[in-house]
């Protein structure tokens, strides 16, 4: 071994050395914690804490919002992205989550879609931004948003962006879709 060699071990094994010393001498030392009269103090505003936020109640309207928010945000996805090489699986797959109206128009189209198609077409949407219109607990919940589609048929690509608005009915005690527009 060369003398450079040796003294790049030396040095390694040198600093190895002072980490191992200082790691010892910082484990040595006692941790300085909070005072039991500190710790006291903390636990009793935690329990208040807890107690502020147990009084306070959730909106169980602001919960519908949000759960059909993200439902809505999730149905114009797969809605809106098909393609006629899988036979427009994916908007048969939705049609559980449409109001009886709704799925007999999107049957249908579907069926036209099949007949009509020559080559390979597709449509890919992406969600920009997504806003509650209108809130009526028993009847109808519209939402409204902007969406950016990539159509492609027969090797040509379009995109563009659009409005959409989405809306839900109770149907048995469930919320369905009953309609999307765009413009």
């Amino acid at each position: 071994m060369s003398k450079r060699n040796i003294i790049i071990i030396i040095i390694v094994v040198i600093v190895l050395v002072i980490a191992a010393v200082i790691i010892l001498i910082q484990k040595d030392k006692p941790v300085l914690g909070p005072s039991p009269s500190d710790q006291k103090k903390v636990s009793e505003e935690i329990s208040s804490e807890t107690e502020e936020k147990e009084k306070e109640q959730v909106d169980p309207m602001a919960i519908l919002k949000s759960q059909l928010g993200l439902q809505a945000r999730s149905f114009i996805a797969r809605y809106g992205t098909y393609s006629s090489d899988n036979r427009y699986g994916n908007l048969k797959m939705l049609l559980p989550q449409m109001s009886v109206r709704f799925a007999q128009e999107t049957t249908n189209e579907i069926a036209q879609k099949g007949e009509e198609e020559q080559g390979f077409s597709s449509l890919t949407t992406r969600i920009m931004n997504l806003n509650l219109k209108s809130f009526n607990e028993k009847a109808e919940i519209v939402f409204i948003g902007q969406v950016q589609e990539q159509e492609v048929k027969n090797e040509k690509i379009g995109l563009q962006q659009k409005i959409i608005e989405i809306s839900f009915v109770k149907e048995n005690d469930q919320w369905k879709v009953d309609e999307i527009k765009t413009r």
